[in-house]
């Protein structure tokens, strides 16, 4: 079993590396339902509906086609279908619009920080509508 270097992770939009990228985490949930009836002894639950979120960060650079496109569909409420986060050159996850081609995500906020002692940094947030499909080769 080989681990996987973080160094070699990407997030890119339309296939295209997104710029600068320094972290990002996903989730995937699953909500669970109390199934437990009378005169059970254990407590039993069913796999409910399934949601998935991300973050990242990275350096904001100004003029990175694909971070301005993010910024913009925060800025104009836009859903995404086209995100995919990498964890190495061919294992990722992207919107699964094949499944169900409604599938998308909001980029829910996009915060811009700033010191005197560092670069402009942001972070954005992703909330999905939809499968999310994880591919590997």
């Amino acid at each position: 079993m080989s681990v996987i270097l973080g160094r070699n992770s990407r997030i890119k939009k339309n296939s295209v590396t997104v710029a600068k990228m320094s972290s990002f985490s996903l989730s995937v949930n699953d909500e669970e339902i109390d199934i437990t009836s009378f005169g059970d002894v254990w407590a039993k639950n069913a796999i409910g509906m399934r949601n998935w979120s991300a973050s990242v960060s990275g350096f904001y650079i100004k003029d990175n086609t694909e971070q301005m496109a993010i910024r913009a569909a925060n800025i104009n409420g836009t859903q995404l279908t086209d995100i995919e986060f990498y964890l190495d050159a061919t294992s990722y996850y992207d919107i699964d619009v094949i499944t169900d081609n409604e599938a998308a995500c909001t980029v829910s906020s996009f915060t811009i920080t700033s010191d005197n002692n560092s670069v402009v940094a942001f972070d954005a947030e992703f909330s999905g509508s939809g499968p999310i499909r994880y591919n590997a080769t």
